[in-house]
């Protein structure tokens, strides 16, 4: 029997932006600052960034298989477990996977078409070693997950319990626990149709516990979820957006929300807005388990070229939430691994960072003179660096969360 959990939910609106908060909600490690944290960007005080070393353990270096039959993906979303390690794109390319050890090349997940096993793109990638599944979201397949069995690569569908009306598949995020076989789902709260904003279900179908919808925004599709799934057992909610609309990062599980910050930037647009006005805020949000990161940009002048739209940003100092004391600071997380080389983000737990083979020949070689690595990281970059020629595959970076 499914339970209902009820959230206590107050909305401060400033034209479609909102924020929810929520009353006794006890969700979290007990050495973290409770409730929700709301400032003002303006008057947010500059503080010390972080060093990614104090963030991570020790970092890999894997180069991945340059095999024709394993192709490049470009701009690649990389995904990382204990012994894989996947790459698919959003420009309509098929899921690969490699092994994390070596960087072989494992095989193709899937394929792009309309066909059985088929999908048009990748939205969001979780790979489950402990069902030795690899499941994805998918497009144009709305309300279910396609899953892969990592031995076979056959494919099933699983249905998400609940429905969004306006059939976006952007609108969701989900998290699997392949060994108590059960899916988290969170949905955008829009005029979408769905009961619920959140809820836990087996792979049948059937919800364990639900958080009912009491509130909704207008829908506005340039604001999207983001998932990344850094605190274990919980799912982390974020929202992405290249207009002013503002919302809460929350982290979910165990049939509560707890919210945990929201940034204001003291503009608002409406959703007629195109969104690609000049002075827009853009931003992006990522949630560890003792911080929230959020990485601000400022949007200039917007042209069409060729037919498609190229946006001037400037970047702007990011945001930072230490979740165990509260404190909010600007500040930039900084690779001192690498010699301060830009790029990279935390998923699965991990801090993962690609580089081109032309690229890494660069920064490889920067980080062993200036680099604060191990004496075996120094050693994995040089042998990767000794046999690398512009033309091989993407080298991946890899660090677990401490």
């Amino acid at each position: 029997m499914k339970t209902n959990v009820s959230i206590s939910l107050r909305c401060l609106c400033a034209a479609v932006a909102a924020v929810m908060l929520l009353s006794s909600v006890s969700c979290g490690r007990k050495d973290h600052a409770e409730g929700l944290v709301s400032v003002r960007y303006s008057q947010i005080p500059q503080g010390e960034d972080l060093l990614l070393s104090g963030l991570v353990g020790e970092p890999e270096f894997i180069a991945l298989d340059s095999d024709t039959s394993a192709a490049f993906t470009p701009a690649a979303t990389i995904n990382v477990s204990d012994n894989y390690i996947s790459s698919y794109s959003l420009a309509r390319q098929p899921l690969k996977l490699f092994d994390r050890s070596t960087g072989k090349y494992i095989g193709t997940y899937g394929g792009i078409g309309r066909g059985p096993g088929e999908y048009l793109q990748i939205a969001s990638v979780q790979i489950d070693e402990a069902g030795g599944k690899i499941w994805m979201k998918t497009y144009p397949d709305i309300n279910v997950l396609h899953v892969y069995d990592i031995a076979t690569r056959e494919m099933e569908v699983v249905p998400l319990a609940y429905s969004t009306g306006d059939g976006s598949w952007l609108s969701y995020s989900f998290m699997v626990d392949g060994g108590a076989r059960n899916i988290t789902v969170a949905v955008k709260p829009e005029d979408n149709g769905c009961p619920a904003i959140a809820w836990c279900q087996d792979y049948e179908g059937k919800v364990l516990w639900e958080i009912p919808r009491t509130y909704s925004f207008p829908e506005d599709n340039r604001t999207m979820m983001d998932t990344d799934r850094n605190v274990p057992g919980l799912l982390d909610i974020s929202f992405r957006s290249n207009n002013t609309a503002q919302d809460t990062s929350w982290l979910v599980g165990g049939g509560e929300m707890r919210p945990l910050l929201t940034v204001s930037f003291g503009q608002t647009a409406s959703s007629e807005d195109s969104g690609f006005a000049e002075d827009n805020y853009m931003y992006s949000t990522t949630v560890l388990p003792d911080y929230v990161i959020m990485n601000v940009n400022l949007q200039g002048r917007s042209v069409m070229k060729d037919g498609v739209r190229r946006i001037n940003v400037e970047p702007l100092p990011g945001v930072i939430l230490d979740r165990r004391t509260g404190e909010v600071s600007l500040g930039e997380v900084v690779n001192d691994l690498m010699d301060g080389s830009a790029g990279g983000g935390f998923s699965d737990g991990y801090f993962i960072s690609t580089y081109d083979a032309a690229g890494f020949m660069e920064t490889g070689r920067a980080a062993l003179e200036s680099g604060n690595l191990s004496e075996a990281a120094r050693s994995r970059i040089s042998a990767i660096l000794k046999n690398l020629s512009e033309n091989d595959n993407d080298v991946i970076m890899i660090a677990p969360l401490r």
